[in-house]
């Protein structure tokens, strides 16, 4: 076991310890006014620049990349991008609360912009607890999502006031019990058991590393109720970049079966995470809004709001009221991905097409790349989610030359309206034209490395590209999510500068698709009220109403001591 010295008591089970309990972790929706108020301060504090008119991200890119830092390599975020992915989330999702990934990118002005807007965290490990907490984060607006935690981070946890967490097995369960003997000072803890998906259709697959069986589910909540261990809800993730719906709509009914099963055994079950692969645009395979389309009436039928004047359901395992129905959800790249840009300079050059050996090598025939370029970062730095992430990211070419850039930017937006021509209807004169702007956009095949001394250090093998100079410039967008999280300085490489700016709200799209015709929350709740259920499942009656939900979600004045205590636990 990790030595820790994190500990201020040595607090066992079967002492006559008060029971603290923690808040509510349900967040009150923020006015426009509050969140405009602190958006203002986060820009003061970080002396954000503020664009003027219709200029968007990639523009202000183009038009800065020379001055903005130097000529040096450069990533530049864009917060009102943070601000509408925000927006669209509480459209489409109003009942989700957001637990925001932290591992995606833990860059602070990002994250200040979103608890700015209200957001929990999603943290992984002591540091980013640290992180959290720094912003003003209430412990009860953390959870404490890694399956496989350091039982000196539990420790950590436990002393600053953290009690929901994620597990998928026995040795968790007991790792939990332990570290909050030791340093909870009473504090109850609110295991979260996670589940399998299925995450066949995901770009990054966690299944195989996380998640309990739905089949060894009830054996794990039995024992958590052995340990006296409260556990308060489901989690799940369908794994980062989910390209079916159904792998969402399969692991809600999953949830709702597993939280039955905890129900019947006595946990207070109220809590359900839906985790994260959100997706960052809407330029892959399914849309934001057409998983929020399906899974919307799913969550209302099998997991409705409860009534505010429901009266309130025991748990068992706690003698307390079961606090009302709390959805949450991890998204990471959703915010992160299209919020930042990088650019770099053409660093080096080799121009294969100008040296003998290319003919003698049949450098052509056999596909060789005709020039290669060396630019200001890496797989080592932001470019490792093209490892780690299965990340192609996109390329845009630009000139230092004026009339260069001119005739090629000519060319690009010519190429994408040839583009929308659908490809049986263009003319032969169509045709042609396309084949001419796509030889200027792209005459050569290249080979981008990064600027480190490693072969591996390759973001493209072959890409084409028009033939650059030296200190030209290319620019990737959609560079927010698993980039400058993972960044390294190997080979003494330091890490590129993060500029920030806050684009006219006009310039994004902040209307939305209105939802479609439901009944009234107050109608859904009496058609299916929490209570109901819950008491169905546990064969009782609901409590009096002078046993509320407060009894649960604040410190009892009258302490309240386990009446079976087992044995000190030891791992």
């Amino acid at each position: 076991m990790e030595n820790s010295s994190c500990c201020h008591t040595d607090t066992k089970l079967n002492d006559a310890v008060a029971i603290r309990v923690a808040p509510s972790a349900a967040a009150v929706p923020l006015s426009k006014e509050a969140i405009e108020a602190n958006m203002a301060q986060t820009v003061e504090k970080n002396k954000v620049t503020i664009t003027k008119g219709n200029t968007t991200l990639r523009q202000f890119v183009e038009d800065n990349r020379l001055s903005i830092n130097e000529g040096r390599p450069f990533h530049v975020m864009d917060l009102r991008t943070v601000e509408q992915r925000y927006a669209k989330w509480t459209h489409y999702l109003p009942r989700a609360d957001v637990f925001y990934a932290m591992k995606c990118n833990t860059d602070p002005v990002l994250l200040q912009t979103l608890f700015a807007h209200g957001a929990g965290f999603d943290c992984a490990s002591r540091r980013e607890i640290e992180l959290a907490l720094g912003l003003g984060c209430k412990p009860e607006r953390i959870i404490f999502a890694n399956p496989a935690k350091l039982t000196s981070d539990i420790e950590f946890a436990a002393s600053v006031g953290i009690t929901k967490m994620t597990f998928d097995s026995e040795d968790e369960l007991y790792k939990i019990a332990a570290a909050y003997q030791r340093c909870g000072a009473g504090l109850v803890p609110e295991p979260v058991i996670r589940i399998i998906t299925d995450d066949s259709m995901s770009v990054c697959k966690f299944s195989a590393k996380f998640g309990a069986d739905i089949d060894d589910c009830q054996h794990l909540l039995t024992v958590a109720a052995k340990l006296k261990l409260p556990v308060v809800g489901v989690s799940f993730h369908v794994g980062s970049g989910c390209a079916n719906i159904y792998s969402f709509t399969k692991a809600i009914r999953d949830a709702r079966r597993v939280f039955d099963e905890g129900l019947q055994i006595g946990h207070p079950m109220h809590l359900l995470d839906l985790g994260g692969g959100w997706p960052g645009d809407d330029h892959g395979v399914i849309q934001f809004s057409a998983i929020a389309n399906a899974i919307r009436p799913l969550m209302n039928e099998l997991f409705p709001a409860t009534a505010a004047n429901a009266k309130p359901v025991i748990a068992p395992l706690t003698g307390r009221a079961i606090p009302p129905i709390h959805i949450i959800a991890e998204p990471g790249r959703y915010f992160a991905h299209a919020c930042m840009t990088f650019a770099t300079p053409i660093i080096s050059r080799r121009c294969n097409l100008k040296l003998p050996s290319w003919t003698t090598k049949q450098g052509e025939a056999n596909g060789q790349p005709q020039v290669l370029y060396y630019v200001g970062d890496g797989v080592y730095g932001a470019f490792n989610n093209i490892l780690y992430d299965h990340y192609h990211p996109n390329v845009r070419a630009y000139f230092t030359n004026p009339e260069k850039q001119a005739v090629y930017s000519a060319a690009c937006e010519r190429y994408q309206q040839l583009l929308q021509i659908n490809e049986a209807e263009r003319t032969a004169e169509q045709e042609k034209e396309l084949a001419d702007v796509k030889q200027v956009m792209g005459h050569v095949r290249a080979k981008v490395f990064g600027p480190t001394c490693d072969g591996l250090d390759t973001i493209f093998d072959q890409v084409p590209l028009p033939m650059l100079e030296l200190n030209d410039w290319l620019m990737f967008e959609n560079m927010g999510a698993y980039t400058i999280a993972a960044q390294s300085s190997f080979n003494g490489i330091p890490r590129p500068n993060v500029f920030y700016i806050r684009t006219a709200k006009e310039v994004h799209d902040f209307t939305f698709t209105p939802l479609p015709e439901t009944v009234s929350q107050e109608e859904e709740v009496a058609s299916k009220p929490s209570a109901t259920r819950i008491s169905t499942i546990l064969d009782l009656e609901p409590a009096s109403a002078d046993l509320g939900v407060a009894d649960y979600v604040v410190d009892n004045p009258e302490p309240v001591l386990y009446e079976e205590p087992v044995g000190e636990i030891t791992l």
